[in-house]
């Protein structure tokens, strides 16, 4: 809910607010992904939405509340934005420098997306040997687990 407040507060301030829209309704995130495809560019701080806008090679500018933003920042190996001591004008102003770079930034997610869903498909992997792999312990135990 506040993060609704907070974006019809940012569209209040916006010169071409009647060109934003704030989403209203409960949707799927199969259907976030797939309205993020629309997107030509995106200014966000919830790590799904920027997660969503990279899977779709939206440029993008993270505004990180999170180490887990910044890290996946440095996955991405895109700039931390400087938002310690920056006023709205200085903000705005870097925005803008993105702005004006979307087709690199777009690049650089074409280059970076992959390798970051290859690494995650070699954990998924990881993870499911794993677990195989105490299922057929437990198995070969008779299925006596720990405290049995």
């Amino acid at each position: 809910r506040k993060d609704t407040q907070h974006s019809h507060a940012v569209v209040s301030k916006m010169a071409n607010a009647h060109r934003a829209t704030v989403l209203k309704g409960e949707y799927t995130s199969g259907q976030l992904l797939s309205l993020m495809g629309h997107f030509d560019f995106a200014v966000g701080m919830r790590l799904h939405f920027l997660i969503f806008a990279a899977l779709n090679r939206v440029p993008f500018v993270a505004l990180p509340y999170s180490s887990k933003v910044a890290g996946f920042l440095e996955d991405l190996d895109i700039a931390m934005p400087p938002l310690k001591h920056v006023n709205a004008g200085q903000l705005i102003a870097y925005i803008d420098r993105w702005w004006d770079l979307r087709r690199n930034l777009q690049a650089r997610l074409e280059k970076a997306v992959p390798e970051i869903q290859a690494r995650a498909r070699r954990t998924n992997e990881i993870a499911l040997q794993l677990l195989d792999g105490q299922r057929r312990r437990r198995d070969s135990e008779g299925g006596r687990g720990p405290g049995a």
